[in-house]
Order: C-alpha cells, then sequence, then structure tokens
C-alpha cells in the first residue's frame, strides 16, 4: 500500500501508530510529489550511532523512538535529509565535527539543541517542525542555513552565536518566534520571511549587513535593545499590528522604504549614527519617534503618515541635515522640546492638523528651513526655549491660527534670532532690515489670531 506523506504525518501527529499494522514492518512507501519513496523505519538510532559511526543513515527514515544525544562527539558529516520524526529529539553537549544536514525533514514533536557546537556548516532548508523548537546556548561556527523551512509552533532562539551567514529567507513561523541575546557575527537574511505571530528580536548584536526586505509581519514585531552595527534594509514590508524599535542603536546606514505599518510604531530613544532613509512610507496607526538621536542625515520621503507623529525630545545633531519632502502629516505632529543643531528643512509638506514646535531648542548651527509647505491648521511656534540659529520661511500657506512670539519676530529677547522670511521677488527679508515686506507676514499672524 502506497500512503501519502500528509497521511503519514497526521497518523503519527496523533498518536495513532499502533492502529496501522504497516508501522511493524521493516519498510513503508511514501508518495511524495509524483514519486514513490520507500522510507525505512529506525528503532534504536542512538545505540547503532554509538555502535556504527562509519555506517552511513538511510536517505530516507522514519525514527520511531525519540532520539536524545547528549555529550556526544559526532566527527563525521551526518545527514537526516528526508527524515521523519515521530518522537521528540534532542541534542545536548553536542560536538558536530563535520556539516549537518536537516533538509527537507519533519519533525512531528519537539525539537531542542542545547549547549552545542557545530564547526561546520549547518543546513536545515525545507524543514517541517510541527511542535515547539528550542535552540539554546548554541554556537554556529560555519554558514548556519534555515530558508523556507515552517514552523507551526512557537521558535525560541537564545544566547546563539551565529559566527557566519545567516539565512532564514522565506521562512514562516505560524506561532511566536524569539530571538533573544543572539550574536549575529556574519550577514543575515531575512528576505521573504513572514512572521504570523509575535516575533521578538529583543537585545539582539547584528555585526554584518541584515536584510529584511519583503518580511511580513501579520503580528506585532519587536526589535527593543537591538544593535545594528552595519547596513541593515527594511523595505517592502507590511507590519499588520504594532512595531517596536525601542532603545535600538544603528551604527551605520538604515533603509526603511516602502513600508506599511497598519497599527503604531515606536522609535522612540533610538540613537542613528548614520544616515537614515524613510521613504514611501504609510502609516495608518500613530508613529513615535520621541527621544531619538539623528547624528547624520535622515531622508523622510514621500511619506503619508494618517495618524499622530511624535517627534519630542528629538535631537536632530552632528553633522548632515534633516530632510522632509512630499509628506503628508494627515493628523497633528509634536516636535515639543526638539534640539536642533544642523539644517532641518521642510519642503512641500503637508500638515493636516496641529503642528506644535513648543520648547524648540534651534541651536547656533541649526536652521529651521520651511519652503513650499501648507499648514491646514493651527501652528504654534510659541514657548521657544532658545533661538540662536536661523528660521526661513518661503511659499508657505498658514490656513489657521498662527502660535509665535512677538520677541521671535523682532529678534528682541538674546535668546532669539529674528525670523527670516523669503518671498518669490525678494531676497532674505528681516524685520529690521525691511519692515514693510515683513509687517505683512506678521499682519497674516494677527489676522488668524483674531
Amino acid at each position: 500500500m502506497i500512503y501519502s506523506l500528509a497521511d503519514i504525518i497526521q497518523i503519527i501527529k496523533q498518536r495513532q501508530i499502533s492502529q496501522y499494522p504497516v508501522f511493524q514492518d521493516d519498510t513503508i512507501q511514501i508518495r511524495i510529489g509524483q514519486q514513490i519513496i520507500k522510507y525505512h523505519f529506525i528503532r534504536d538510532f542512538q545505540q547503532a550511532l554509538i555502535d556504527n559511526p562509519d555506517k552511513n543513515l538511510p536517505a530516507y527514515a522514519i525514527l520511531l523512538v525519540p532520539l536524545d544525544l547528549e555529550d556526544i562527539r559526532i566527527p563525521k558529516k551526518l545527514s537526516f535529509n528526508y527524515w521523519i520524526f515521530a518522537e521528540k529529539v534532542s541534542f545536548q553537549q553536542c560536538n558536530f565535527q563535520e556539516e549537518t544536514s536537516i533538509r527537507q525533514a519533519f519533525f512531528t514533536q519537539y525539537l531542542k539543541i542545547e549547549n552545542c557546537q557545530f564547526y561546520k556548516d549547518f543546513l536545515f532548508n525545507k524543514s517541517r517542525c510541527y511542535g515547539e523548537v528550542l535552540v539554546n546556548k548554541v554556537s554556529f561556527s560555519s554558514n548556519c542555513e534555515w530558508n523556507n523551512s515552517q514552523f507551526f509552533q512557537s521558535v525560541y532562539f537564545k544566547n546563539i552565536d551565529f559566527t557566519r551567514q545567516s539565512n532564514f529567507t522565506a521562512t514562516q513561523f505560524f506561532k511566536n518566534a524569539q530571538f533573544d541575546a543572539c550574536n549575529f557575527a556574519d550577514y543575515t537574511n531575512y528576505n521573504g520571511t513572514i512572521f504570523h505571530s509575535d516575533c521578538e528580536f529583543n537585545n539582539i548584536v547584528f555585526k554584518n549587513s541584515v536584510n529584511f526586505n519583503g518580511t511580513h509581519f501579520f503580528a506585532e514585531s519587536n526589535f527593543t535593545l537591538s544593535r545594528f552595527e552595519k547596513d541593515v534594509s527594511f523595505c517592502w514590508l507590511k507590519h499588520e499590528k504594532d512595531t517596536l524599535f525601542s532603545s535600538c542603536q544603528f551604527m551605520s546606514q538604515v533603509n526603511f522604504n516602502d513600508v506599511n505599518y497598519q497599527q503604531k510604531c515606536t522609535f522612540n530613544d533610538i540613537t542613528f549614527h548614520d544616515a537614515v532613509t524613510f521613504s514611501s512610507i504609510k502609516s495608518n496607526g500613530y508613529v513615535d519617534y520621541s527621544g531619538t538621536i539623528f547624528q547624520q542625515n535622515a531622508y523622510f520621503v514621500n511619506n503619508i503618515y494618517d495618524k499622530n507623529v511624535y517627534f519630542g525630545g528629538v535631537m536632530f545633531d552632528g553633522q548632515g541635515q534633516i530632510f522632509f519632502d512630499d509628506t503628508i502629516f494627515s493628523m497633528d505632529v509634536f516636535f515639543i522640546g526638539s534640539y536642533m543643531n544642523k539644517e532641518v528643512l521642510f519642503l512641500k509638506i503637508e500638515f493636516g492638523r496641529r503642528t506644535d514646535f513648543t520648547q524648540l531648542i534651534l541651536a547656533e548651527q541649526g536652521k529651521l528651513s520651511i519652503i513650499e509647505c501648507v499648514f491646514n491648521s493651527i501652528v504654534d511656534f510659541s514657548d521657544f526655549e532658545e533661538i540662536l540659529g536661523k528660521i526661513y520661511i518661503d511659499r508657505t500657506d498658514f490656513i489657521r491660527k498662527v502660535f509665535v512670539d512677538y520677541d521671535l519676530l523682532k529678534g528682541k529677547d538674546k535668546r532669539f534670532n529674528p525670523l527670516l522670511i523669503f518671498k518669490d521677488n525678494d531676497s532674505q527679508l528681516d524685520y529690521e532690515a525691511t519692515e514693510k515686506n515683513f509687517l505683512s507676514f506678521r499682519e497674516i499672524f494677527l489676522k488668524n489670531n483674531d
């Protein structure tokens, strides 16, 4: 009789082996796709491995008993390709000297890999895990591949050293996926990975480039306290639930391009040590950049924010400039208590509701430029802490009320430089030099505040 692979997996998962006499035989025929494969039953793997270390394992096998390898040194290449594990599998305190290959394998129960060392490539491609998976205190000294695998229960990667390249391309996690205190020393690839449930990358160190392009997060994604030391790419992403990047460190360039945030996104207390780009962002939830430090260039280009955006306490410091271009803030946007010590340019921005620049600190090297923008609601330039830099406004429409300190307008207070206005046919103007032209702008303020 020929069984389908799905039928065999279902029989094993439901603990119905005893009801099928075929499991008492030495082999069984299983249809996989268009092929019919002869699988061998193994009932005493551990003893066979110890007694016959040079014996080749069968290419297709069903292990009917638990596999528990502990404190063993395996000097040869080990292959579990196409195997079906009917019981729990555990590797503890083992040293794998050569390549370990577990491609297109099926784990129907719990899988644990703990306190192990893999000196050569670890290959876990296209495998399926129907039980929980724990990988804890493991060192992968060579390439590590998990791509195209499927995990149907929770997965925990804890205290792992990924010394060489790690590949999770197109892997699917159907339950919670947790990466905790892991160290990725080489290039890491999550291209096209799908997280169907919550995923956590807490306290992770990525020492080389990371690729999250095309990743789909159906539930909450949490990158809190992670450190990215090389370039990072978050392009063509979908976040269906909350996204958290709190207290992360980005040491090199990072690119967020064509990302869809359906719920809130938190970027608070981050330090961007190098250039960062947010382009073609579509956010349906509020976005929080509070307390974040931008030390190099930052680009916010062609974005749409449908909910409130918070830049409270943000520090725009160091070299480069901050560039907002062709972006729509549909709701409130807050820059309360922000510190600007470089040029911050708003070009062709549409502000939908309240825009709050109160308690702003514009340091000596700072310059706030607002060009070809539209403020559809209240704008608050009042209660500035200190304006030692310059403020430029050019070809900008104020539809509703504008609140501004009179000392800022005239530059009377020693903390404030005069507000500088550009007009289409004029050069740089300020209140002291060209009172008539500046008063026309000031009259708009007075009229809107009636």
